[in-house]
């Protein structure tokens, strides 16, 4: 839409947006409204009047743009108010939607002047004209880029370069202050700490997630056939049939004969429609369906799929009916509903699934149904809630074992599909001129020249000597850095400075370099501003291993065995296997993939997707309880406890050793190895809990009795607090020529290796930074600070209406589990986080809401709901960082909190 915008274009503009700000503030303060948002964002899409918003707000945007580049002074301040005003209101709106759906709205199209793209120019006059100092590095990283990617001819780089560029302007877990409803000030001292990319979507994290959905969409669904439909779930790799088996009864089209037979054991359907099964089926209609799925939107196309899908549909409704004869049409539908179809396509590098829609034109027709059900098919959500169940869980469960595409992965893919400038104005509507040239002049001359500068040489001695955030976060950066340069030979060097294009950047990421450790000398004292710079430094590292494909080719095997040399016992070394999978998720669904479905359990304490994945019944106490120990061949544990979603849990160190023990006692003579799946992510590296308990069970191990396998999720404390890389580090205890099987599949199979980029950090920092353990120690010590002054008002005992929970003497934790508790829950969480957020902001220090832990800054994540439906409660999980001086202002916040338990009690009384 092209601009012309006169004054009183503005003013009419100007006053559309007022009003839309007046309805917004309204239903912001409705129970309509607030009901509106939330079902929006429990099953996508969003309100029309917030879309409206969007619009009007944007509208604004452009037309404010549009006038003040013809004539600034012509700029009306009311019109800058009311925008300022809708920017607020666009700020609620988007923590309360999805990210794939507000991306659609809310991405701005670029400002036009003269056919030409309206740049930010960096030169020093106009560098704060439209630029906040939280994203002006990310500004000038991405000017360099675009001017060297427009000048270069080499295809590779330019790959390479649009790579760059979305890692920064991405950010792998972008800062969301805005999304715990903050005040604009402190949501603004927030956002000034630290550097940020130019997409900011929310409470993200560097795991799956439909966060690429909405830029492969258009490319997908161009693709494929419409029939169909829209939906899709991107994965790394299609060759995920064995962590499908693990949660679905798995019947590819050429073996459909077994499904009738599986379906003879439901006589009737349950008391409700929208009940799933316990292993839905999943129908694998790729040998069938994908010679005709891609189909360009071609009409005749189209309708040969159509009937290839109506084929399919008969076919199985014969099955159906075969395996339920003479039963009620209740259990017919019911079976209908469970039955998910799948076709594994791929598009370009987009690997995806598409599930099939079937029956839908049938489903109810002659079914009878009860009261309620006859009610809710009136309603506008009964699709959502009935049809859509079985794809929702099927999404749900891809997620929770890694199987959806990563963040790198994903970036990566994105970089090679467009131009990198329309990349960037589709992905963010923003465009950066990189204002200054001048000679390409050769710096460096050699890779190690960084390192043996006078600044370099003095903070390593800093670094190394001291015993504050220092030594925990600046030694191993500086490692790293060495580490790095050290790997690339000077022949390579010569080579890539060569090419003038690839000399810019090498050349300039040197410099950033540079420039970022004598800023880190400067601001030693200033915890916030020494990790800004060193987050920058991992950024910049990461532009240096993908120029050079730093230890590509590393044995992460020989790298992480090396680490581990004092954990693993001597007689046990020649039975360990090691490898590095997508994530903790992955790696267990992977190890589940050995024992099959509905033999797992779990020690108290474990992740709580972990728990959700295996349902209830499973832990150790309910099956000793039933007397099933001896049915368990998967043992699913961890020393160290997550957070609970129970109320008033007390934190104590799993007795794993003793379960173990009563697991092998209950085994039946001659069965299978009991393989044990330890996730030891909160806890070292080398672990001397691990090492007790590989000697303890020693000779079970070599009698073939027991196989150990230990994971950790590399997104937290193995990154040094920088979330920017994907990845699970495990190996695997396991006398193979006893036991039998063997977890190659793990290390070599595309359904759970991490993307290259990710592989090669974690062989460096096995490689260079082989003590690190004293990062996660650093957390641990501040946590068990923390807790050592809780209030005496905020004991669990007390039973008041804000309690934080016990911890054991021997148990380690990172976090505090805050909980509230009432009708009031809700309130005092807002409460709760507005104050933690404040006197942080207060003392200038940082404090972030990232979903995750593990980071060196302490983080807050809220748990809405707990698996107590019975009582009212809300989670605040405040995970400690390396910053020891930030426990004074904790210990402070929790003496703040306690009087204001005291207080809402006595308003109560």
């Amino acid at each position: 839409m092209d601009f012309n915008v006169s004054k009183t274009d503005l003013l009419n503009i100007t006053t559309r947006a007022r009003l839309s700000n007046q309805d917004v503030s309204q239903r912001l303060g409705s129970i309509s409204g607030k009901f509106s948002l939330w079902w929006a964002r429990c099953w996508g899409g969003i309100p029309q009047w917030a879309a409206n918003h969007f619009q009007a707000t944007r509208k604004l945007e452009r037309a404010l743009y549009e006038l003040k580049s013809h004539q600034p002074a012509q700029v009306p301040k009311e019109s800058i108010e009311t925008l300022q005003q809708s920017r607020c209101y666009v700020t609620q709106l988007a923590a309360r939607v999805r990210t794939a759906e507000l991306i659609r709205y809310i991405t701005p199209q670029l400002p036009y002047v003269k056919g030409q793209p309206a740049l930010y120019h960096l030169e020093p006059a106009n560098t704060s004209k439209g630029i906040e100092a939280c994203r002006s590095e990310c500004h000038l990283n991405l000017g360099l880029l675009l001017a060297v990617y427009e000048r270069t001819s080499n295809k590779k780089l330019k790959e390479q370069i649009s790579f760059f560029a979305l890692n920064y302007l991405f950010k792998a877990a972008p800062i969301a202050p805005q999304d715990l409803a903050l005040s604009p000030e402190i949501i603004n001292r927030q956002l000034s700490q630290l550097q940020l990319g130019l997409w900011n979507p929310g409470l993200s994290y560097n795991r799956e997630s439909d966060v690429f959905n909405a830029h492969f969409e258009k490319e997908i669904n161009a693709a494929v056939a419409s029939a169909c439909g829209k939906r899709f779930v991107l994965l790394d790799s299609l060759d995920i049939d064995d962590v499908l088996s693990t949660q679905f009864a798995l019947f590819k089209i050429d073996a459909l004969d077994k499904l009738s037979h599986w379906l003879v054991q439901f006589d009737q359907a349950p008391e409700s429609l929208g009940e799933a099964m316990p292993i839905p089926p999943l129908i694998d209609c790729t040998a069938m369906l994908e010679p005709y799925i891609y189909t360009g939107n071609d009409p005749e196309k189209n309708l040969r799929f159509e009937r290839k899908v109506n084929e399919l549909e008969v076919l199985l409704n014969e099955l159906i009916e075969k395996a339920t004869q003479g039963k009620s049409e209740r259990l017919k539908v019911w079976l209908k509903l469970n039955m998910i179809c799948i076709c594994k396509c791929k598009v370009k590098k987009i690997s995806f699934l598409k599930t099939i829609p079937l029956f839908l034109a049938e489903q109810f027709l002659e079914c009878p149904l009860s009261p309620e059900e006859a009610h809710l098919k009136k309603q506008s959500y009964f699709k959502e809630i009935i049809l859509e169940r079985p794809y929702s869980l099927f999404c749900h469960f891809l997620s929770h074992t890694g199987s959806r595409l990563g963040s790198v992965a994903g970036r990566k893919i994105l970089s090679t599909l467009a131009p990198l400038k329309k990349l960037v104005i589709n992905c963010f509507g923003t465009l950066t001129q990189y204002a200054v040239t001048g000679k390409n002049i050769l710096y460096f001359r050699q890779p190690r020249e960084l390192t043996q500068r006078s600044l370099f040489v003095r903070l390593r001695k800093t670094f190394e000597s001291d015993k504050s955030y220092l030594h925990t976060l600046g030694a191993p950066t500086l490692q790293l850095i060495e580490g790095v340069l050290g790997e690339i030979s000077q022949k390579q060097w010569i080579a890539a400075n060569q090419d003038l294009d690839k000399r810019e950047l090498i050349q300039t990421c040197l410099y950033r370099l540079f420039v970022h450790l004598g800023n880190s000398e400067k601001h030693q004292a200033d915890f916030a501003k020494f990790a800004h710079e060193m987050e920058l430094i991992h950024y910049e590292l990461m532009t240096l291993v993908t120029l050079f494909d730093v230890l590509r080719n590393a044995d992460f095997h020989q790298l992480y065995l090396k680490r581990l040399s004092g954990t693993i016992p001597d007689p046990l070394k020649p039975y360990v296997s090691s490898g590095l999978t997508k994530s903790s998720m992955n790696t267990f669904a992977g190890i589940q993939t050995t024992v099959g479905t509905g033999k797992a359990a779990y020690t108290q304490g474990i992740h709580f997707e972990f728990k959700e994945m295996l349902g209830e019944n499973r832990s150790f106490e309910a099956l000793q309880k039933a007397g099933k120990l001896d049915r368990v061949d998967l043992y699913l544990s961890e020393f160290n406890h997550n957070i609970s979603l129970y109320p008033d849990p007390v934190y104590t160190r799993a007795p794993v050793i003793a379960e173990i023990e009563a697991l092998l006692k209950n085994r039946p003579v001659n069965g299978n190895p009991l393989t044990v799946a330890l996730d030891t992510t909160i806890d070292t590296v080398n672990s001397d809990k691990v090492e007790a308990l590989l000697n303890h069970f020693s000779r079970e191990i070599e009698e073939g009795r027991l196989i150990v396998a230990v994971f950790q999720s590399g997104q937290k404390f193995w990154l040094n607090g920088m979330d920017n890389m994907y990845g699970s580090p495990v190996y695997i205890v396991n006398n193979e020529a006893k036991t039998k099987r063997s977890f190659d599949f793990l290390f070599n199979r595309d359904a759970y290796k991490t993307d290259p980029l990710s592989k090669q950090w974690f062989c460096l920092l096995n490689k260079y930074v082989p003590h690190s353990d004293n990062y996660q120690r650093t957390i641990f010590k501040n946590a068990q600070a923390v807790l050592a002054n809780v209030p005496h008002a905020l004991q669990p005992e007390q039973k008041g209406i804000i309690r934080v929970s016990t911890v054991t003497d021997d148990s380690e934790t990172f976090f505090i589990d805050l909980k509230c508790y009432g009708s009031l829950s809700s309130s005092l969480a807002y409460e709760l986080q507005e104050r933690l957020f404040k006197r942080f902001a207060d003392h200038s220090a940082t404090i972030y809401s990232r979903g995750g832990y593990g980071y060196y800054h302490p983080n807050l994540v809220k748990f809405m709901k707990g698996f107590d439906e019975s009582q009212s409660y809300t989670t605040l999980r405040i995970s400690l960082g390396i910053n020891p001086d930030d426990n004074a202002l904790l210990i402070e916040f929790l003496h703040e909190a306690a009087e204001l338990s005291g207080h809402v009690a006595r308003t109560d009384h």
